[in-house]
């Protein structure tokens, strides 16, 4: 989100009116997001957006009784990938983006492919939810070569 490192208020008032604009428009029952991964690596300052965005989130959904998830990065890339950490040279967005293909999705970015992967593994968490793009027979299977 743009904006200066520090300006957590305007970010976190931004996606407040943006998760607002959301449910408005869908009524949306559920909500996922990746969990925060926290390294030695990262500064304190993106942590604390992180964190307050997380917080953010997890407050509308309370007020708004919408359930929530959170995607451990290793978990929804073991689902949609096959593994959740361990790829050596092979890029996990790039692992994405082929993932996303076998299914018929063909997004722009591998950002936008990796949310597909955190979708994807979301519903496995909803009970009873359909995801027919798991369905050979549903996709054609002729359709993947």
């Amino acid at each position: 989100m743009p904006g200066k490192p520090g300006d957590i208020g305007w970010r976190a008032h931004r996606l407040r009116e943006f998760l607002r604009d959301q449910h408005r428009m869908h009524r949306f029952t559920h909500l996922v997001f990746e969990a925060q991964h926290v390294s030695s690596k990262i500064d304190m300052n993106v942590i604390q957006m992180l964190l307050g965005l997380a917080g953010v989130t997890e407050l509308f959904a309370h007020d708004k009784g919408i359930k929530i998830y959170k995607a451990h990065i290793s978990e929804w890339r073991k689902h949609f990938l096959g593994r959740g950490s361990g790829f050596g040279n092979d890029n996990p967005k790039e692992l994405a983006l082929r993932q996303c293909a076998e299914f018929g999705w063909y997004p722009e970015t591998h950002d936008a492919a990796e949310a597909c992967g955190i979708l994807d593994y979301f519903l496995t968490l909803v009970p009873g939810h359909p995801r027919p793009w798991r369905d050979r027979n549903f996709m054609g299977a002729h359709l993947r070569g």
